[in-house]
């Protein structure tokens, strides 16, 4: 049976807004017992880079006991949800989807010493992004730096030949 999972909206929650977090994912698995895959429906902005690696991360637990994970962007997907999509064994994108990647940013205020702490942790995720796109894409570390530091927007042709998708 192919289930179905729904990721709409901010990837996890920001000044009080709703956003999808980690136990709404769980939530939708459960809902549907019998599935032996799942096609995962993505629209959104991106949000926070650690809860989209934990959704990441559950989805690669459920490929690691048997169940085929399928991911399709309708709308947009950009930012962190781009680390979700690629968790797809196929990946696709509907017609008008855009898609987008980028450096992660933040806000930080605080003494020089906690602002230095927090451009060391925000340089790291930064290298984290880039490895992770590297061997998921099989694009080397100097291809993907530079398309994170453009922020770039990539029409399906442009992210299949990437890597980003296995069809489209």
């Amino acid at each position: 049976m192919n289930g179905q999972i729904y990721i709409n909206g901010q990837i996890g929650a920001n000044d009080g807004e709703v956003g999808v977090n980690l136990i709404d994912i769980i939530k939708q698995v459960k809902t549907q017992p019998f599935a032996t895959s799942f096609d995962v429906y993505i629209n959104s902005e991106g949000g926070y880079v650690d809860v989209g690696f934990d959704i990441y991360d559950y989805f690669n637990s459920l490929k690691k006991s048997g169940i085929v994970i399928n991911t399709i962007g309708t709308g947009l997907v950009a930012s962190i949800a781009t680390v979700i999509f690629m968790a797809g064994e196929s990946r696709k994108l509907k017609a008008g989807t855009k898609f987008m990647i980028h450096l992660p940013s933040g806000d930080v205020q605080g003494t020089a010493d906690e602002i230095a702490s927090y451009s060391t942790m925000l340089k790291d995720t930064e290298n984290k992004l880039v490895k992770f796109y590297s061997q998921e894409t099989g694009n080397p570390d100097e291809a993907i730096r530079p398309l994170l530091r453009q922020e770039t927007w990539l029409d399906p042709s442009s992210a299949f030949d990437l890597k980003f998708l296995t069809e489209y």
